[in-house]
């Protein structure tokens, strides 16, 4: 235990550390625990009765920001002044009338509490206090030396068995934890050197013996009267009193491979081995997670050459790097974990750690020797699961706006069985592997197997085309023509651009007239898709085409190099638009006549090519030959 220096303010001289108090008296230690915020706390010893304000026998702590208001007067504490965090402070000796009553009076400034307080009267601890946010204020009778704790409660004040002798029963319904006592660290039941997850210390107690020579020993509580779920651990200790000096040699929560008939309550056993003899050791029992109950303690002899066994946890998800979720725990009957290990592993892999976590999978051998001369090599296996792969298998909707499409689920890896969550357009949201009647869209799939691994997917539905069907190509007509379209059969509805309904509809160019006019088929389809498809119709001036001879509409020189003469007749000829088709029928040259009598088409290749004037009285053609 950690002695620590205050300054002090002793109010009455007759409280003056002395090494004898006076007849009448009782020599009173106080011993103060703290936690992360010590600087928060104060207390002071006062005659039964007095409050806090009035003069008091002794003061402690941070007397210069909190005392007696607390956080009454607004300003809170700050570092620097009172006690200091996580330490004990042993305050006295005060020698304290015999028979009369006293009060230590706890103030937190924060109002997290922070304190606690051992009473200790002629080397007994008699109160065990612990101080809350609202504060308190405890009682004590100077010379009442009732202990506090049950007998085996405390380390320093434990039962003592021998090895090999009677066992020991005990019962922890009313212990305690000590300020700061340790435990072994959480991790797998049954484990040695471990306690199950969320077993810190809460009820302990305490039983020691004294090995007579360095053996390997069993300690154990899988005896016939034991009736609840027990955690023990085996400690070298330093000083009983300070837990910082204590080695944690073994422990166990749950025996390993299950204790023999007789026992009941997931009692527990370890070994230890390499021991000093003549030296002490200490035994911590405990409940999981506060259990209580009876116990009965053994230590034996442990005969026969130690075994290896392993706790094994295979990598949780495959291709994941890191935490893999996998571990090795070396299990030795007959051995405490004071030994030293080397590991070789996949990928060079090398460690010196006692235990393996979070490592890929792979062979993983260890050396495992310890100072009495022990050494095994044990090669484990950790194994990893499949990637998960899904396997789609899907449907296109049968159009845009139809909500019929399909995804079907195949899902192999991993570890089963498997949770899905589909999410997709519109907030779509489903728990099933296989989703039907879908629209368009991308669907996103999130699958978590058994080891709760996540991995992400995603797959696109498209829109199909229940119906294919075409109006043909653009056609050009007469004022004298007339056209049908024809529409596919089917059970179908049909709608053209002007509403008619009927599976054919026949264009008239002499009831349009010259222009260009689209033509539109919508259909509705037998499973409710609709489709639609346009054609552009011209109608042209066909009557107005004069045939010319060549002096009325000519071109020269025709084969031409480029530079193209006019020759007419009629002088509105060149009042209209020239335009120029190459063999292809693509337009390459197309501009008002202007009454030029002459255009240059030194641009174009070799070929021939059509020459055309569109005028109000018609359109005029002649042809013309290129060459180089």
């Amino acid at each position: 235990m950690k002695l620590n220096a205050l300054i002090i303010t002793l109010l009455f001289s007759s409280l003056t550390v002395q090494s004898q108090c006076l007849d009448g008296e009782i020599e009173v230690f106080v011993n103060v625990f703290t936690d992360n915020w010590g600087y928060e706390t104060y207390w002071q010893l006062a005659n039964q009765g007095e409050a806090c304000e009035d003069t008091p026998l002794y003061e402690a702590g941070n007397i210069l920001e909190v005392s007696c208001f607390g956080p009454s007067d607004g300003m809170p504490a700050t570092g620097g002044n009172g006690y200091a965090n996580n330490e004990v402070f042993i305050e006295g000796p005060f020698c304290l009338v015999e028979g009369q009553e006293y009060d230590i009076i706890f103030v937190d400034d924060y109002g997290d509490g922070g304190l606690i307080f051992e009473v200790i009267q002629e080397g007994v601890i008699t109160s065990y206090l612990l101080g809350t946010g609202e504060g308190n204020t405890f009682t004590f009778t100077a010379g009442d030396l009732t202990p506090a704790f049950i007998f085996g409660d405390r380390p320093c004040e434990s039962f003592s068995l021998e090895i090999d002798g009677a066992s020991v029963v005990i019962e922890n319904a009313e212990a305690t934890a000590s300020p700061g006592e340790i435990s072994p660290p959480d991790g797998f039941c049954g484990a040695y050197g471990q306690w199950c997850d969320g077993n810190g210390p809460s009820n302990t107690m305490w039983v020691t013996f004294v090995p007579e020579t360095d053996g390997a020993f069993e300690v154990s509580s899988c005896n016939e009267l034991n009736d609840f779920d027990t955690a023990i651990a085996v400690y070298q200790v330093e000083d009983c009193s300070d837990f910082s000096t204590y080695t944690l040699l073994s422990s166990n929560d749950d025996a390993y491979i299950g204790c023999s008939e007789g026992s009941s309550g997931y009692a527990s056993t370890c070994y230890v081995s390499c021991l000093n003899p003549g030296e002490t050791y200490y035994i911590q029992l405990d409940g999981w997670a506060g259990t209580v109950g009876t116990s009965e303690i053994t230590v034996s002899t442990y005969i026969g050459e130690p075994e290896v066994g392993s706790y094994l946890t295979d990598v949780q998800c495959a291709n994941i790097k890191g935490d893999t979720g996998s571990g090795i725990v070396p299990q030795i009957n007959g051995l405490g974990i004071n030994y030293s290990v080397v590991w070789d592993g996949p990928n060079d892999f090398t460690s010196e750690e006692r235990t393996l976590e979070n490592v890929p999978a792979g062979n993983y051998t260890c050396v495992i020797s310890n100072e009495c001369g022990y050494i095994f090599t044990e090669t484990f296996t950790l194994e990893s699961p499949e990637v998960i792969v899904p396997n789609f298998t899907g449907e296109l909707t049968s159009c845009e706006e139809l909500e019929d499409g399909i995804i079907l689920t195949n899902i192999s890896g991993g570890a089963e069985p498997y949770d899905v969550v589909w999410s997709g357009p519109e907030s779509f949201q489903s728990f099933e592997p296989n989703l039907e009647n879908i629209g368009v869209g991308t669907y996103f799939l999130e699958i978590e197997d058994d080891n709760g691994c996540d991995y992400q997917f995603q797959y696109t539905i498209s829109a199909g085309n229940s119906l294919e069907f075409s109006l043909g190509a653009n056609p050009t007509l007469c004022l004298d023509e007339a056209i049908e379209f024809i529409a596919p059969l089917g059970f179908f509805l049909y709608e053209w651009q002007d509403g008619s309904e009927n599976s054919t509809y026949v264009f008239s160019a002499e009831d349009s007239g010259v222009g260009v006019f689209p033509i539109i088929l919508t259909i509705l389809d037998d499973v409710g898709c609709t489709h639609t498809d346009v054609v552009n119709v011209t109608v042209e001036n066909c009557l107005g085409i004069y045939d010319y001879t060549s002096e009325d509409f000519g071109l020269y020189p025709n084969p031409s190099r480029g530079m193209v003469n006019f020759l007419q007749t009629e002088s509105s000829l060149l009042q209209g638009r020239i335009l120029v088709f190459d063999s292809n029928g693509k337009e390459v040259y197309n501009a008002n006549a202007e009454l030029a009598n002459a255009i240059d088409l030194s641009f174009l290749s070799q070929g021939v090519y059509s020459v055309m004037i569109k005028t109000k009285e018609g359109t005029f053609k002649n042809t013309l030959v290129i060459s180089k």
